[in-house]
């Protein structure tokens, strides 16, 4: 951006914020420009994605919600977008994400223009000026970090628009014009400013932010809410530039449209816009770093408090891009319950501190039962799954994460001694542990339940020998293992028999995991 159109956007500048609605004309856009839902190769990550959108949308309409003023926009009416049709869109990647654009030309009801723009709309009449370059990004994390949903929206500037509008769809999330001018701002899927940033000759120059500021130092930029609906017609495609860019998988750009639109002036209000200053990127979570061809960055930064972001002790250790949004809910509510109890904050925080960035792969299986992987590092539960069945898988995992893979092949029933008697002192201390509840019956009413509640006898909840070692052993040895192998399931089978048992370890070495992670527990 050259400096005379910098100037105006951190002197006086006027962002008007337009309430659109575009007629359902799109059905005669030509489709030769635009990957469609037929279109092969593209119909099954679209489908994926309307799938994921859905289930973390709830079909809504959604309205636009400045920080903080979520209940003033919504009193106010101020229509963001609704149900996508999911005709148009772009399909792009690279070695990180598989991306998707959706346009939201045909169910955009806001645009964004600064003052110059409106005013060169309104002196030639030309909709290009403001027409809301707004899409539905959906984002896949090719590391198993999941699936996050936002908006981006493409703010050109005039000069860009007069030199370049036949190269704004080309602007996609993983992709910006070299030669960029202008803004790109982002918001959550529900209506919520995220971040933004001014480009200027196709790099950051400064951050966009809704927040307030009393800093007079810090710029301002004004925004005028103003409502309008569009004609849409397709624009006769330009020659297209060559993309060296993230890899085109189907599309790969947006198609260009024309929208003549009618201004209704007795429909606006105002608010902020706040640039920072420097430039800067933003990435989310494993796998999405550096995603963003050109432009130094620039990308959709979620918060803890995005519905994006829900789950977020979850997906801090566990990956699973195919689970839905009651999925992730399940397993947070599972965690919340687990954390509440000493030990089971100490189990959670040591998973994830060894972890070090990295998560493990969960799954939901149908039938009973859960089980921890150590040769693939993954946990499966089943849907009915309880906090302290996640809490027994969980334990095998830090506990792998303590041997190697050759030391935990070969002591699998004394890791299963250390994690039923953990799991028993957790469950035990749940309010729901009492007479006539399933759990109380098994460690009261079964031989290797029985074995495993007597343990407390012989070492406390920390992890602290009460007798000696040698007693310990001895209660492992003709007790706690000779239940394990006489155990017997619903179908008859004997699962721990086999279990290979390392008597090379003394007693009290069985628990060193339970006195690790209980240093902090009274």
């Amino acid at each position: 951006m050259k400096k005379r159109t910098l100037l105006f956007y951190l002197t006086g500048s006027l962002l008007l914020l337009y309430l659109s609605g575009c007629r359902d004309d799109l059905e005669d856009m030509n489709r030769s420009n635009a990957a469609t839902e037929e279109t092969a190769g593209g119909a099954i990550p679209v489908q994926a994605a309307k799938t994921w959108f859905g289930e973390n949308n709830d079909n809504k309409n959604v309205f636009i919600q400045p920080s903080g003023l979520s209940s003033r926009a919504a009193e106010n009416n101020i229509l963001f977008f609704t149900q996508p049709s999911w005709k148009y869109f772009a399909i792009t990647e690279n070695e990180y994400v598989t991306a998707i654009d959706v346009d939201l030309t045909d169910s955009i009801r806001v645009s964004l223009a600064p003052e110059e723009n409106d005013k060169a709309y309104r002196e030639t009449g030309d909709p290009e000026y403001i027409r809301p370059h707004s899409r539905l990004v959906i984002l896949t994390s090719k590391a198993g970090d999941g699936t996050i949903g936002f908006i981006m929206t493409v703010i050109p500037s005039k000069e860009y628009i007069d030199n370049h509008a036949d190269r704004i769809r080309f602007i996609t999330y993983l992709r910006r014009e070299p030669g960029f001018e202008g803004l790109i701002v982002f918001h959550h899927l529900d209506g919520r400013f995220a971040n933004g940033w001014l480009y200027e000759n196709g790099k950051i120059t400064q951050s966009v932010t809704d927040t307030v500021s009393d800093d007079e130092n810090v710029a301002r930029v004004p925004i005028k809410q103003l409502e309008v609906s569009y004609e849409v017609h397709l624009k006769e495609p330009s020659s297209s530039p060559s993309l060296r860019t993230a890899t085109t998988v189907e599309g790969g750009m947006l198609p260009e449209v024309v929208c003549r639109a009618e201004t209704l002036e007795n429909r606006s209000s105002y608010y902020s816009y706040y640039l920072g200053t420097g430039g800067g990127g933003g990435s989310y979570a494993t796998g999405y770093g550096q995603a963003i061809e050109h432009g130094g960055g620039g990308g959709y930064i979620p918060n803890q408090s995005s519905n994006e972001k829900e789950a977020d002790k979850a997906k801090s250790i566990f990956r699973n891009s195919e689970l839905v949004k009651k999925n992730w809910e399940k397993i947070e509510e599972m965690l919340d319950k687990i954390i509440a109890d000493c030990l089971g904050e100490g189990l959670y925080n040591g998973l994830k501190t060894d972890l070090n960035g990295k998560t493990i792969a969960i799954e939901f299986i149908s039938g009973d039962g859960s089980s921890f992987d150590y040769t693939t590092g993954k946990i499966s539960l089943s849907m009915n799954m309880e906090s302290n069945q996640l809490f027994h898988e969980m334990w095998h995992a830090y506990q792998a994460y303590q041997e190697t893979q050759q030391s935990f092949k070969q002591s699998f029933l004394n890791q299963e001694m250390e994690a039923w008697y953990a799991q028993y002192l957790y469950v035990s201390s749940l309010p729901e542990y009492k007479q006539g509840s399933k759990w109380y019956e098994l460690y009261n009413h079964t031989d290797l339940g029985r074995s495993i509640r007597d343990l407390k006898d012989y070492i406390n909840n920390k992890g602290k020998l009460l007798l000696g070692d040698y007693q310990l052993n001895s209660y492992l040895d003709l007790g706690v293992q000779k239940a394990f192998r006489e155990m017997k399931d619903e179908a008859g089978e004997y699962p721990y028999k086999n279990y290979p048992y390392d008597d090379d370890r003394t007693g009290s070495s069985n628990f060193t995991n339970l006195k690790n992670l209980s240093s902090n527990c009274n």
